[in-house]
């Protein structure tokens, strides 16, 4: 007995309903490969449409759309219909369903991915409560990585499937709008869960401008490293005896970067709006050599070593 006699008594045998499917979905592929514009849903196709059929939802629907917040994963609902017109049997191919998701959090549709599950002609039967085994519903999920914000500014995007059989939704931002043949396009809202608290959210709660929260928190990170230090050193000189710079030695770097810092603040009031990165080669070259030049004459000898260094490169050039 060959395949298709097999398939054939095996759909016999569970009761199979005998249903014409008509040519537009039994010559699906063929008829797209002589007119790709075959079913009229090719807007900005060259090609005359010869039957229109658009979103046609006899065999299968998209009837839900969801989003698992733990699992970060879209989910779609799927119910296959009909016990024919899918391509053949479980001894078969079969066709697929394919759905596409679509994400726009306020600023346009991105795409999302899509996924598929293959599908095929089962007979129509009643369960153990002698109600019909239709519609098989399937549900697809496709991971994604969601945008987040704080608790305190839910993020509610727009999530669209386009649903297709046999013909998978071409990919891109710009092909939100696809309209499929046999399938459906539906959006609904999803809620993405919120991301832990960070102090930008606490500065913000408190009515303080953001700029001001990342100066505190510059600031902060530069207090913790000085208490880390003060640590350390207390540690190694009760190991290894007092270490660290004489105070007048301190006082000179100090004055040094203090005089450097206000000749380039000087520099940055005086001249005219520009580049941020031209601004700052004005404010920090003079600022470096300043600071340099200030504790050279202050007796630092790294300093007097980077400065004769420099003088003899250029007396070496003029």
């Amino acid at each position: 007995m060959d395949r298709k006699k097999e398939h054939s008594k095996a759909e016999k045998t569970a009761g199979a309903v005998t249903r014409l499917v008509e040519l537009e979905r039994s010559d699906f592929h063929k008829l797209l490969a002589v007119n790709p514009n075959y079913f009229g849903n090719l807007a900005d196709s060259p090609f005359k449409a010869v039957k229109k059929i658009i979103g046609n939802t006899t065999y299968e629907e998209l009837t839900c759309i969801g989003f698992n917040p733990n699992l970060n994963q879209l989910e779609a609902t799927v119910p296959i219909k009909l016990p024919t017109g899918y391509g053949g049997g479980l001894c078969f191919a079969g066709s697929t369903e394919y759905v596409r998701f679509f994400i726009d959090y306020g600023g346009g549709w991105e795409d999302a991915g899509m996924v598929a599950v293959n599908v095929h002609d089962i007979p129509n039967a009643n369960d153990c409560a002698n109600k019909p085994e239709k519609p098989l519903v399937y549900v697809l999920t496709q991971p994604i990585e969601p945008k987040r914000d704080s608790c305190g500014n839910p993020v509610l995007p727009l999530v669209r499937g386009i649903l297709s059989w046999n013909n998978p939704p071409p990919a891109g931002a710009a092909n939100a709008n696809w309209p499929p043949v046999w399938g459906n396009v539906l959006d609904r809202h999803i809620q993405i869960k919120p991301r832990p608290p960070l102090i930008i959210d606490i500065v913000s709660a408190l009515g303080i401008d953001p700029k001001w929260g990342v100066a505190g928190l510059t600031a902060s990170a530069g207090v913790a490293g000085w208490i880390e230090f003060a640590l350390l050193r207390r540690t190694l000189n009760k190991r290894i005896g007092r270490t660290g710079l004489a105070p007048a030695y301190i006082v000179k770097l100090w004055l040094g970067a203090i005089t450097g810092a206000a000749l380039g603040w000087a520099i940055k009031l005086v001249v005219p709006p520009l580049h941020p990165i031209v601004i700052a080669g004005l404010v920090l070259v003079p600022y470096g050599l300043c600071y340099f030049a200030v504790t050279a004459l202050l007796g630092i000898s790294e300093s007097k070593a980077v400065v004769g260094r420099a003088s003899r490169m250029l007396k070496g050039r003029f």
